[in-house]
């Protein structure tokens, strides 16, 4: 009996570890593409080259570069394994969000995030072996207006997606509090000592993340106001959104680097992360 319990706690063992390494490779994964986003609008901002874009276009930048297809295939595979990991986990409750309302809504919204993302591995994967450059980097955006299309004719349309760009910009509020408060330091449990370092750079990415995605949920609520999906505009209209306000380069700058700091965060906290 005590034999049969160690080969069940070692199975048990193996697939929790199995599931954080699931979840490193993936936090990691994203982080690259963010810092490619953050990097790309950076250079836009200072006149040398890059582009304002979302996750698609970042992802198509790395083409024509050399071993461009190797970090497609890999970014590829960390994002499927990123989106694994979110939607099991939403399954599961790791985080233990709990069944009530709040929780559930909180794991629904992961699981969202984890389609999202596998979408996005896959063209990733779909650039690597030569099935999707010729999408570019709007597909999503074109995707989403779609879907905002059905859903403003369907019956109390204009009101859900109106709920639905609420929701994004209190996510975006969410994101600026966790940054500014600084709660997200209670994910590197397992860093060794203080680096304040790191927590700068989680402090000014969250706080640029949650601006892009409050700005984002703005597109959604204007189109749900104005019955026009168009008006829907990803991450990538919102950098051109910030950069044609007054002082815009300054701000779109400021942004970018933002973005770029999330990343190099989310990649540090792939490895000290605490699951």
């Amino acid at each position: 009996m005590a034999r049969a319990g160690n080969l069940t706690y070692g199975a048990a063992y193996a697939g929790q570890n199995g599931f954080a390494t699931m979840g490193r490779i993936g936090i990691a994964a994203k982080g690259v593409v963010y810092v490619l986003v953050g990097v790309l609008a950076l250079m836009a901002a200072f006149g040398q080259g890059g582009d304002t874009t979302g996750s698609k276009g970042a992802l198509t930048s790395l083409v024509d570069e050399p071993f461009g297809e190797v970090a497609l295939v890999l970014i590829g595979v960390g994002l499927l394994a990123y989106s694994l990991w979110r939607m099991v986990g939403a399954f599961r409750d790791t985080e233990n969000e709990g069944s009530h309302a709040k929780g559930f809504a909180k794991r629904a919204a992961a699981f969202v995030i984890g389609l999202i993302y596998g979408s996005l591995g896959l063209y990733a994967l779909g650039l690597a072996f030569g099935n999707g450059g010729g999408q570019g980097g709007g597909g999503g955006a074109e995707q989403t207006q779609t879907w905002t299309a059905r859903l403003l004719e369907a019956p109390f349309g204009m009101l859900l997606v109106v709920l639905i760009g609420l929701g994004v910009i209190v996510a975006g509020i969410a994101q600026m509090v966790k940054g500014w408060k600084e709660k997200f330091r209670e994910d590197l449990d397992r860093m060794p000592g203080r680096h304040e370092w790191v927590i700068g750079l989680g402090k000014a990415g969250y706080i640029a993340r949650g601006i892009v995605l409050g700005i984002i949920g703005l597109f959604v609520v204007q189109a749900a106001l104005r019955h026009d999906p168009s008006n829907v505009r990803g991450m990538e209209g919102a950098l051109d959104t910030l950069a044609a306000q007054p002082f815009g380069q300054l701000l779109l700058g400021v942004v970018a680097a933002g973005l770029a700091c999330y990343g190099a965060y989310s990649i540090v906290e792939a490895r000290f992360r605490a699951f």
